[in-house]
């Protein structure tokens, strides 16, 4: 409804299938802004000193849920597009040609998808001839408030304009 375009599949990822994920390519090299320190009853539970770190499942799980008190989601957020974006790195490198079939089978034990697999695999395949850094991550532009994030109508109207209703797309179109 949000973006006013169908959503024909989906791909859900439990917490527990996204720390197998990672653990399965030995954990995503990332860049650490400054220190990550999350306390609970006055203990520290979570610590990351700045720099690079390669994070392995549950620590990366942490990592991508963690916000400082004074942080807004969209840093999180922000946080959250980096850490994917290493993460489909990793995978694009664990995944040869030989090694894709045998990958697929097993994320597809961690995930829930209406995808067809031999579409993902399809997917997969294009995937690797690029870099996942080539992937467009877009965030939807919102309005902050004091309780979180409004989405703005307007702004995601022509984000979506601009991503599925791209004129050169058209038969006539170059």
């Amino acid at each position: 409804e949000l973006l006013e375009i169908p959503i024909h599949y989906y791909v859900l990822v439990d917490y527990d299938g996204f720390t197998q994920l990672v653990d399965s390519i030995g954990g995503v090299e990332v860049d650490i802004r400054g220190p990550i320190r999350y306390y609970d009853d006055g203990e520290v539970v979570f610590e990351l000193e700045e720099g690079i770190q390669r994070l392995l499942g549950p620590e990366a799980l942490r990592y991508v849920r963690y916000r400082r008190g004074t942080e807004s989601d969209l840093r999180r957020l922000e946080r959250q597009q980096e850490f994917i974006a290493g993460l489909a790195d990793q995978l694009l490198e664990a995944a040869t040609i030989t090694r894709l079939p045998r990958l697929a089978r097993y994320m597809e034990e961690l995930m829930e998808t209406n995808l067809p697999w031999e579409d993902g695999l399809r997917m997969a395949t294009v995937l690797m001839h690029r870099q996942a850094r080539a992937l467009d991550i877009v965030t939807l532009p919102v309005k902050e408030t004091e309780t979180g994030c409004l989405p703005e109508p307007e702004g995601i109207r022509e984000i979506v304009a601009q991503l599925f209703q791209n004129p050169s797309w058209s038969p006539g179109g170059h």
